[in-house]
């Protein structure tokens, strides 16, 4: 912009934007799982180690549309039940609409949320290169939103459906219908909280099983550092979190329950 006589000429060297395209996170947490077989009776806790790592990759497209792509590695390895590990890869790719600030009431609705839609492709298998147990293709839509309720405060909710058009495995290929909530409090820079409810609907194609499966969590994080990399500002964070998870099915075989708790520590950045 044009500057006062007396400060001089200012002249825009370069436009700089604070959106970062990339995003790159890596953690390892520990659990205590009451219910590790998801077994309907006779459950058996023991404890589980999750590593995570994903990258995704946000470009502006034009407006407010953006392109969507990311892929995310994660590892599962039990400490008694061992035969229950497992690696489970994920990857996607699309697009997500921001809804601008609106006058009209229907509009208002959506503003400052985003619709989006991609591919999905997902493999479980035994081992990071092992053998495959299940994989699956599919079409992600959904909507999301946040609304700030006051300094640091923020409620959330959505919904989506994952719809499996290609898998592996008929017997075990479903469609999977999803709403959740949640609220998340900033208490300080460096310290933040929320609590989720999720309830999802698993619509099995090939076999006469409805599931509803419900996940009540609270969970907490800090960060300990914020380390420069790759020229930006990333964060070293420890978090924690308590977990209720219950599966109603129509087939009573497929009822199950069980609490989670545990913690560990992560890394993440933009750039």
């Amino acid at each position: 912009m044009e500057g006062d006589d007396e400060f001089g000429e200012q002249v825009i060297i370069e436009r700089a934007s604070n959106w970062y395209p990339f995003s790159l996170q890596a953690s390892v947490t520990g659990y205590r799982t009451t219910n590790a077989e998801l077994a309907n009776s006779g459950a058996v806790s023991d404890n589980y180690l999750r590593g995570l790592l994903s990258l995704d990759y946000t470009p502006l497209i034009k407006g407010n549309l953006f392109a969507d792509i990311g892929f995310s590695e994660e590892m599962y390895r039990y400490r008694n039940l061992s035969d229950l590990d497992f690696d489970y890869q994920r990857a996607h790719a699309g697009l997500y609409y921001y809804v601008p600030d609106a006058d009209n009431a229907i509009a208002s609705f959506f503003e400052n949320g985003f619709f989006f839609a991609n591919y999905a492709w997902y493999r479980v298998a035994d081992s990071l290169f092992g053998q495959d147990v299940f994989t699956n293709n599919s079409v992600v839509l959904g909507f999301q939103k946040a609304i700030a309720v006051q300094k640091g405060h923020q409620f959330y909710y959505g919904l989506s459906s994952d719809l499996s058009f290609s898998s592996s495995s008929q017997a075990f290929q479903r469609n999977e219908y999803r709403i959740y909530a949640g609220y998340s409090v900033m208490w300080t820079e460096d310290i933040s909280t929320y609590a989720s409810y999720t309830a999802s609907c698993f619509d099995y194609e090939q076999a006469a099983q409805n599931d509803w499966n419900h996940v009540a969590e609270i969970g907490a994080t800090c960060v300990a550092a914020r380390p420069t990399i790759f020229g930006n500002e990333g964060e070293i964070y420890l978090q924690g979190s308590v977990n209720f998870t219950l599966n109603d099915s129509n087939i009573g075989t497929q009822d199950y329950e069980y609490f989670s708790w545990g913690g560990g520590v992560g890394f993440r950045t933009s750039f």
